[in-house]
């Protein structure tokens, strides 16, 4: 028998008995009463955080998308699929693909698109300069790549930074 680790929450499942899909869609936080040594304890509330408290959900929310460009990169997911799933397609098609690039709104790209996008260098460029690096240090495959090593040195240096440093 093996044990499947999340890797959203790192807890080890048994591998046939994982199945994700009867779990609720809600991130939930329970309040706990203590009840005694040992004598477990009591629920005192339940309350969804997607209504109240978006703050929380930001680490989850940077994780899932790190988890979906990971299975883009081991083709577990396609892009067309991102864009079903999220109405992408339908929605560049509602507003019209000229308002759509006005507003800089979001568009379903395949690799080949953003082989020559000239918007993830400008990207790059604002990530080099705020680690204070030089723009060709930041490497990858594709612009894209580029971006997602840009974002991960990014967060590094705000992980190491001191208050001397701010």
């Amino acid at each position: 028998m093996g044990l499947l680790k999340c890797p959203l929450c790192g807890k080890f499942t048994s591998w046939p008995q994982y199945d994700p899909s009867g779990f609720e869609m809600d991130v939930k936080v329970r309040e706990l009463k203590g009840l005694g040594r040992g004598k477990g304890f009591r629920i005192l509330g339940e309350w969804s955080l997607l209504e109240d408290a978006k703050e929380p959900l930001l680490p989850m929310k940077d994780r899932l998308l790190d988890l979906v460009a990971l299975f883009h990169e081991h083709s577990i997911v396609t892009t067309n699929e991102i864009c079903e799933r999220f109405g992408l397609e339908e929605q560049k098609e509602e507003r019209g693909e000229e308002q759509q690039e006005e507003q800089g709104g979001e568009e379903c790209h395949t690799v080949d698109d953003t082989e020559n996008d000239e918007r993830y260098d400008v990207l790059v460029n604002k990530i080099a300069d705020a680690i204070e690096v030089n723009p060709d240090a930041i490497v990858g495959d594709t612009p894209f790549e580029r971006v997602r090593k840009g974002v991960s040195l990014l967060i590094n240096e705000y992980l190491t930074a001191t208050a001397e440093d701010v």
